[in-house]
């Protein structure tokens, strides 16, 4: 346990060890203990055999003092407790072969290239940019990804794409509104002026069209109901059918009669 301990420390960075100390700490860790445990605790070594002849001795004892009436317990004990040991021996060995040699390897990899990078720069360093000369014979291209390459669809979708490209499109309805003209808004206001002003009139929405006629069907139409549900004029309707017609439809409607009603009298 002691030994994975130390490995956790070494891989979370709490050892605070500079990467030649760590090289040489797990070196001999993995040459100086785990190697010679491991011919001890692997199967046939020396601690299979030693225990194997524990168990044969215990085994004897309690087959020659079977009549014993505390030998018989006490050698079954033993052989039960000389296979745990064994098991929990090897167990503990190789959960920290597990933890070492994986790390073992790795430190040792970036030891040979930490190595390889300072003798390189001291050759820099001695001679300039030659020094660099032979690196390009040796270093080996590992990988390597293909960038801005088009297959056949990617490159018909790319040129379909491109195809209606306009550099100076023209400016969107509302990017460019201050350019147009605003369309023509009936103030409600001066059309009652007006229709006081006028006087009586036997057909209001004639006598809006011909008053209005430039505006939208919906302003003159907005008006109509306007002066209709207004205090300020009187409003019957008629009896006979009437049409009227303007520039986006044809009306058929019973006129209405309206006059201006002087609520101060």
């Amino acid at each position: 346990m002691a030994i994975v301990n130390e490995v956790m420390r070494i891989k979370s960075r709490e050892d605070r060890r500079t990467l030649r100390e760590r090289y040489l700490f797990i070196t001999y860790l993995h040459e100086k203990h785990l190697s010679p445990l491991g011919a001890l605790v692997d199967v046939g070594g020396e601690m299979e055999q030693r225990a194997a002849e524990l168990i044969a001795v215990a085994r004897h004892g309690r087959q020659v003092m079977q009549n014993d009436p505390v030998v018989p317990e006490l050698t079954t004990k033993i052989i039960a407790s000389v296979r745990r040991l064994k098991d929990e021996a090897w167990q503990d060995f190789h959960s920290s072969l597990r933890e070492v040699t994986p790390l073992f390897r790795q430190i040792r990899r970036d030891h040979a290239f930490a190595v390889a990078i300072s003798k390189q720069l001291d050759k820099v360093a001695r001679e300039g940019l030659k020094g660099l000369d032979a690196v390009d014979n040796r270093l080996q291209i590992s990988r390597w990804r293909a960038d801005n390459l088009f297959n056949t669809y990617v490159l018909e979708d790319y040129l379909a794409g491109v195809s209606n490209y306009v550099a100076n499109p023209e400016a969107g309805p509302l990017a460019s509104f201050d350019q147009f003209d605003k369309p023509p808004m009936l103030d409600f206001g001066d059309v009652s002026d007006q229709l006081v002003a006028a006087g009586k009139q036997h057909d209001l929405l004639e006598w809006l069209i011909s008053s209005f006629g430039s505006y939208p069907d919906q302003q003159i139409l907005q008006a109509f109901q306007g002066i209709a549900d207004s205090p300020t004029f009187q409003c019957a309707p008629g009896e006979a059918e009437a049409k009227a017609e303007t520039s986006e439809a044809i009306y058929s409607y019973h006129p209405i009669r309206t006059e201006f009603h002087d609520r101060t009298v």
